[in-house]
């Protein structure tokens, strides 16, 4: 399945993640699991990395960056009901934070991707993965949260969220080639 339009499991494998039971609170966690679902998608772009074509198999790893994280940290308030200066900063805080982190340690594994020994655009899907699954850490740094219980709650909450991302995020090839008689791929592609 795709991540986007997934915001709503994301969002109380986070609210989970976070110890959060109450309605209110699930109902917050699941506007900010839209947000996620919804601006990954929209703002990613997968590089070519290490991916390389040989015959018809793609091997390597792929890598991704991001448009600005600010404007996820705003979704994110948004979705979390979070009207306020100091909630608003906080949320784009942690978006900032998501966002290095996958980044930084963001891999995109083109397992189902297939070359064309000739040359040409590469097609199929494959999957995200990440290097370190602990994001937790930093993004209670991002939203300014120096408690144990505090940054167990954001490590709960960054768990959800990379396991969410690895299980359903499909990484596109469409916007790859492949050089004649194999090689580096070229070009960006997208994820869903």
């Amino acid at each position: 399945m795709p991540l986007t339009g997934t915001g709503p499991i994301l969002g109380v494998a986070m609210a989970a993640g976070a110890g959060s039971v109450d309605a209110p609170g699930i109902a917050a966690w699941i506007g900010v699991g839209d947000a996620i679902a919804t601006w990954m998608p929209a703002n990613l772009t997968v590089l070519p990395g290490a991916m390389v074509a040989a015959g018809v198999a793609v091997g390597g790893f792929g890598l991704y960056s991001a448009a600005a994280a600010p404007t996820l940290g705003v979704a994110m308030a948004a979705g979390a009901g979070s009207v306020d200066a100091p909630g608003i900063t906080a949320w784009i805080g942690v978006a900032t934070a998501l966002v290095a982190h996958v980044v930084a340690f963001g891999q995109a594994n083109p397992n189902a991707f297939v070359a064309n020994p000739l040359g040409g655009p590469v097609v199929g899907a494959g999957q995200m993965q990440f290097t370190n699954p602990a994001a937790g850490p930093a993004l209670a740094a991002g939203a300014g949260s120096v408690d144990a219980p505090g940054i167990a709650a954001w490590t709960g909450v960054g768990t959800a969220i990379l396991t969410h991302m690895a299980a359903n995020t499909i990484v596109l090839s469409l916007g790859f080639t492949s050089p004649p008689g194999g090689g580096p791929l070229v070009g960006t592609a997208h994820i869903l």
